[in-house]
């Protein structure tokens, strides 16, 4: 046999080969749809431990892997590891099709991307990223790390700490284990599985939540919103409410408060209004100045209501007020570990604050 021949022999061989791999996976399980893969692979958020394209970080790299479904799901269904599990009733096998077909369209890597720990999970427009903590971090935020919980919920559970501290902050360790290992009886969504008691055992869990809630603490469960301004005369209103979302009568009471919205050079504060409204000054950390007003408290369910009227015609909010925020005293960021040196980046310093969003 010639050499030209045993080359077209040899690529006819390789074209087979393609061709059937990916026929051998589908009829092994139901037919992937690409976009729904797209949409599942978001809605469950994989891409925190595995990749934005899959090219791997905390968790391997899946993108352009040639694995049969049944392997696949096998993953998912009984993991080998320390991920989740994920039941069929909130990932379907026909889900589990669809997240392979996506993931076989994406680009396979040489090598896994870095473990690189940020915060757009919960501010998408953040840009900050760390690596894990060092090992004379708090044990129990290691193990928030090495677990992979970091990298959805950033370096100090503030996602977490907030929830809990909304509806009942005395939970104690069994509330808080049983919630991790069934996580999806409790929440009825995809988005986060089931840990294992093996796989994540109860000693390291009681670390976490040492770390979580006696060592940095519960927080209140606030949101803090300015809308789209309204005309007043030749000026322009724009309002601020402030929300405590925690369940009346088993939330926090976040105390002695401070809203400080900041002003962009160039804008006029005609008037403010609004419980404590103290005026317009210099703020230090916003390193701008900033309309201010104190309050003593917000209870759990209530919601307050502070107003600006800027000189001129409306513009979006977020190019006057860019990095507003309210600050308390109590509840503690940390309670028992001020000197913490992977921080939340949203709360950069020891007295507690919250962002204000936009609409």
């Amino acid at each position: 046999m010639g050499a030209s021949m045993r080359i077209i022999i040899g690529t006819v061989l390789i074209v087979v080969t393609l061709l059937i791999a990916p026929l051998s996976q589908a009829l092994d399980g139901p037919t992937g749809i690409v976009e729904a893969g797209k949409a599942a692979w978001a809605d469950r958020r994989c891409r925190r431990c595995h990749g934005e394209m899959g090219e791997g970080g905390f968790g391997p790299d899946l993108a352009g892997r040639a694995i049969s479904y049944n392997q696949f799901k096998q993953a998912l269904r009984k993991p080998w590891g320390i991920m989740p599990r994920y039941s069929e009733t909130y990932t379907s096998d026909q889900t589990i099709a669809d997240l392979q077909a996506y993931l076989a369209t994406l680009p396979r890597v040489e090598a896994p991307g870095p473990d690189l720990i940020d915060i757009k999970n919960i501010l998408a427009t953040s840009t900050w990223s760390a690596s894990p903590p060092v090992q004379d971090a708090p044990l129990g935020q290691q193990f928030f790390w090495s677990y992979g919980c970091m990298h959805c919920h950033g370096p100090e559970g503030t996602t977490i700490r907030q929830d809990l501290g909304g509806e009942k902050a005395d939970n104690d360790f069994q509330d808080f284990a049983k919630m991790i290992y069934s996580h999806t009886d409790r929440y009825k969504s995809p988005r986060m599985g089931d840990f294992s008691r093996l796989r994540l055992p109860e000693i390291a869990l009681q670390e976490i939540y040492h770390f979580l809630f006696e060592q940095a603490g519960y927080l209140p469960q606030l949101a803090a919103t300015v809308r789209a301004g309204t005309p007043a005369g030749e000026n322009t209103l724009y309002t601020l409410e402030l929300e405590n979302r925690g369940l009346a009568g088993k939330g926090l009471t976040p105390e002695n408060l401070t809203i400080a919205m900041a002003i962009a050079p160039g804008a006029k504060v005609i008037n403010g209004a609004g419980p404590g409204y103290q005026g317009i000054r210099d703020d230090s950390e916003l390193k701008s100045q900033a309309a201010i007003w104190q309050i003593a408290s917000i209870a759990p369910k209530e919601k307050q209501t502070f107003s600006l009227t800027i000189a001129g015609s409306a513009v979006k909010p977020a190019d006057i007020f860019k990095g507003s925020i309210i600050r308390w005293t109590r509840p503690e960021i940390r309670k028992t570990i001020p000197d913490l040196n992977l921080r939340d980046p949203q709360n950069p310093s020891n007295v507690p604050q919250l962002v204000v969003a936009f609409r």
